[in-house]
């Protein structure tokens, strides 16, 4: 049996098999090719829009923490930035989620991502999967502004507060354009709270404004100078959706951010949203 098989595979071994020419090879690979050109812009918005899901995931997760935070505060917003270390937070954050306290002394501990963080206790809720910072940890600016955040090897804040809305100091609301309906010593520092009912009370259809957008990066969870500023007075702004990229924004065709309004919507743009939706309209 095993001669008449070795005999069988002598001659199939030895018999040449047809080749294909040239004319056939090409065609395969024009073949191929189309199919990648049909289905690679298919995987790449599926991608794409994967990562949009996850990032209004995060934005509704982060604004849910939000109200929580404040019904428990009795209706008080947490500060923007405030100087100080919430020291007990910090060492809770730092174990649970294996992050390096930072050893210098004035590094704040009462950044709103670090308020938020018993909400929710998950990094990952903090960093937009479009990030092209997403995988950095710690030092993402330089050396200089590493005293500002109170862990050296925190994840980037890829979500901003509109600070519009709720809290700023009267020079910032100035370079905004906006006029100030806040009493005058309200908000003379960024230390400054303010309430729910105050919001109600000075903000027409507050639902309609947005509370935190995606695209800050470059600072990192617990900075406390995340209030960027380009010459319209709104948080700086960086575009990367559908596609992942590093371009600030510029409003391009097919580029845009999410935004969390105050009433939970969660909306892609690809568009810079209204004066009246960043509230910039308080006249």
């Amino acid at each position: 049996m095993r001669a008449v098989a070795a005999a069988i595979l002598r001659r199939v071994a030895g018999r040449r098999l047809p080749a294909f020419t040239v004319v056939e090879l090409l065609i395969v690979i024009a073949i191929v090719v189309c199919l990648l050109g049909v289905l690679l812009p298919v995987g790449g918005r599926a991608l794409a829009m994967a990562r949009g899901v996850r990032c209004m995931n995060n934005l509704r997760e982060l604004g849910k923490c939000l109200s929580q935070y404040r019904r428990d505060s009795g209706g008080v917003f947490p500060p923007l930035r405030a100087m100080g270390r919430n020291q007990a937070m910090l060492e809770e954050m730092a174990e649970e989620a294996g992050l390096t306290p930072s050893d210098f002394p004035h590094a704040g501990g009462y950044h709103w991502s670090i308020i938020l963080w018993p909400y929710h206790r998950d990094l990952r809720l903090y960093v937009c999967p479009c990030d092209p910072r997403a995988d950095a940890r710690g030092d993402l600016f330089g050396e200089g502004l590493r005293p500002g955040s109170p862990f050296t090897d925190a994840p980037p804040e890829s979500y901003g507060l509109n600070t519009l809305l709720f809290r700023m100091p009267a020079k910032l609301r100035e370079m905004a354009g906006s006029s100030d309906p806040w009493p005058a010593d309200a908000f003379r520092s960024e230390m400054a709270f303010t309430t729910l009912n105050d919001q109600k009370r000075i903000i027409p259809r507050l639902g309609s404004r947005i509370v935190m957008f995606c695209g800050t990066s470059g600072f990192t969870v617990g900075h406390q100078s995340n209030t960027t500023w380009r010459d319209a007075g709104l948080a700086e702004r960086y575009e990367w959706h559908p596609w992942p990229g590093p371009g600030a924004f510029e409003d391009g065709e097919g580029f845009g951010s999410y935004y969390l309004f105050f009433d939970g919507r969660a909306e892609y743009r690809d568009a810079f949203p209204s004066r009246f939706e960043w509230a910039l309209d308080l006249k």
